[in-house]
């Protein structure tokens, strides 16, 4: 007796080449979503703690030290940030590289998307970029903040919470450094795999 004539058993169905590509296009583009939704609340945490820190520090100004908490916290959101950023990347690369040709007619969405964006890239500088401004700006501003109030307390040099702030002022400067060579270098990286 054969095996598909048996109740409740069915022929195997015939096999779409094109549903592996269609399928994991869907799951990149669900990947694509969730990286976005994630990266605006990276935004979104980055403008509300800053917004809080500056206007509790700006209360008081023997409170403006604590400016000093802003480029530490901005280099570790700005670096998930960038994280979010180059995976919502590869993704669109990997979509239009590898998936767009198995699959007949093309994903002519990504393609259009993908010549858009290019249009719209070449015409905008990196200075123009808000990342710069959302990260290494406030943090910039918060390092600036202090070191004009600094400047104008007249705290003798001998007494250690002057040498603290000092070094954890030092240390957001570089911090903010490293956060504007991210930001290059993941700008540098998204243009050259165009």
């Amino acid at each position: 007796m054969p095996l598909f004539g048996r109740r409740g058993v069915e022929p195997p169905k015939p096999v779409d080449e094109h549903a592996g590509p269609l399928a994991e296009y869907t799951a990149l583009r669900a990947e694509v979503l969730f990286a976005t939704e994630m990266m605006w609340k990276v935004t979104v945490f980055q403008v509300t703690s800053a917004g809080a820190v500056f206007g509790f520090a700006l209360s008081s100004a023997g409170r403006l030290p604590l400016l000093l908490i802003v480029p530490f916290s901005s280099y570790i959101l700005c670096t998930r940030g960038i994280f979010y950023r180059r995976l919502i990347h590869h993704a669109k690369v990997y979509i239009h590289r590898e998936l767009d040709g198995r699959v007949p007619g093309g994903l002519r969405f990504e393609e259009w998307r993908h010549r858009r964006y290019l249009k719209r890239q070449l015409l905008r500088p990196v200075y123009e970029n808000p990342l710069v401004l959302m990260f290494p700006g406030i943090s910039a501003l918060s390092l600036g903040a202090v070191a004009v109030w600094f400047a104008g307390t007249k705290i003798k040099w001998d007494n250690t919470a002057v040498w603290s702030g000092a070094v954890a002022w030092s240390i957001g400067v570089v911090l903010t450094l490293l956060s504007v060579v991210l930001l290059w270098s993941a700008h540098r990286q998204i243009v050259a795999e165009r």
